[in-house]
């Protein structure tokens, strides 16, 4: 079994899944509370990489941005015992089901590389929301292990998954941007899903052409060089190269507002 098993209804998953309705939540997992100049926990240093499935997505329009910032949460508080999300990351999942992964990483052991994701569809819905789904792929990534080594998992169905997030934007509608949504920064520096709310999400479980979609090799951001198809050891982690496309070091450079 690899380093990281995340599927919910696959063997191995060490998972405490709460589900409740929207007006009673119960956590059993709380988030922290995010300071002011946002930094992650200290065992978390990757990096993210995004690519498109379609040139026609804009990984820096509105619906982009909250799905990068969501992800990239979902990844850090799912190593961190459910802390250390991004700014405004606690609010916009307050009403969704929780999800405790504080077990995936109990030791809050050291997090390093680059984590791929790719945004397969970013779409309207019928009723003015937003929906996406997004893969990801953990081939150039490691975790530290006892023993000084540094594990990358193996590029199987249990760590290459799609994740559904539907989102409603705004209220009152209009054109509202939150990030100029690149730069050279690792982490964005404000709360970047201002006016946004998650109205369905849940890990792991798009549909299965969706799955399928996300473990097709040409949907795979990894470069090839770092792809393999087993567990490997190092003595030293992977990199965590420079993100793609990145969060602006200061959000004072945020251009005039734009369409989703």
């Amino acid at each position: 079994m690899g380093v990281r098993t995340f599927r919910l209804d696959r063997l191995g998953v060490s998972v405490c899944v709460v589900a409740v309705a929207l007006s009673g939540v119960v956590a059993c997992g709380d988030q922290a509370t995010v300071p002011d100049e946002y930094a992650p926990p200290e065992h978390i240093n990757n990096t993210f990489r995004w690519s498109v499935s379609t040139p026609e997505i804009d990984l820096t329009s509105p619906a982009a941005v909250v799905t990068r910032a969501f992800m990239e949460s979902f990844w850090i508080t799912m190593l961190s015992r459910m802390e250390g999300g991004y700014p405004g990351y606690s609010r916009v999942i307050e009403t969704l089901p929780k999800y405790d992964f504080r077990w995936t990483n109990a030791e809050n052991q050291q997090e390093d590389g680059t984590v791929y994701f790719r945004l397969l569809r970013l779409a309207r819905t019928p009723v003015g929301g937003w929906e996406s789904v997004v893969c990801m792929h953990l081939d150039a990534a490691t975790t530290y292990q006892v023993g000084a080594k540094y594990v990358s998992s193996d590029a199987s169905q249990e760590t290459i998954d799609a994740t559904t997030i539907v989102w409603r934007p705004p209220v009152p509608p209009g054109p509202q941007r939150t990030s100029a949504g690149y730069g050279p920064a690792s982490y964005p520096v404000n709360d970047v899903f201002k006016g946004w709310s998650v109205e369905e999400s849940l890990p792991f479980t798009s549909s299965k052409a969706d799955l399928l979609a996300c473990m097709d090799p040409a949907n795979n951001p990894v470069p090839q060089e770092d792809r393999h198809d087993e567990e490997l050891t190092f003595d030293r982690p992977l990199p965590a190269l420079a993100p793609v496309p990145g969060w602006p070091e200061n959000e004072d450079t945020v251009v005039a507002p734009t369409d989703a």
